[in-house]
């Protein structure tokens, strides 16, 4: 490790600005238990490409990583971002999901669960989260017509 971040921090002296040298930081140091330290190179990378789904994810996942519950809104909105730039994608539903239900937003977290079970092909499960984001929140809400939505068309595909 010290090793590499000497390497990555003589890159980063040439070039500041490269948004995958300040990511490769980042992930030296939050795959070393160094999430706090990890944040300023995450949060760098996300400026330089704030398109960068995947940018968003892995800072979002070092927000939460932190423990820092101040933190999570911030979290909770760059998945927001990663999920409307890559929908296809399981695995940032998953962490989108896990991000709404620390932050409280228990319905709209199981709408996330529901949709990563979509995309997975479980749909007896994406069905049952589904339902059950559609208890949590207010009928009519846009959460709640998205429930519907993912409940109907795993339905459709369990038929």
């Amino acid at each position: 490790q010290p090793r590499a971040l000497a390497t990555i921090d003589d890159l980063l002296r040439d070039y500041p600005s490269d948004p995958y040298f300040n990511e490769l930081k980042g992930q030296i140091l939050f795959e070393n238990g160094k999430p706090r330290e990890a944040l300023p190179y995450y949060d760098k990378a996300v400026q330089l490409v704030p398109t960068s789904a995947l940018l968003r994810v892995d800072l979002a996942r070092t927000q939460m990583a932190t423990n820092d519950s101040q933190l999570i809104p911030q979290a909770v909105g760059n998945l927001r971002a990663a999920v409307s730039y890559e929908p296809n994608r399981p695995f940032f539903w998953r962490q989108y999901a896990i991000a709404l239900g620390k932050n409280g937003q228990e319905g709209e977290s199981a709408v996330a669960m529901a949709e990563e079970a979509l995309l997975l092909g479980k749909n007896a499960e994406a069905r049952y989260h589904a339902g059950k984001a559609q208890t949590l929140l207010p009928v009519g809400s846009p959460g709640w017509l998205k429930a519907q939505d993912i409940e109907a068309a795993a339905k459709q595909k369990q038929d």
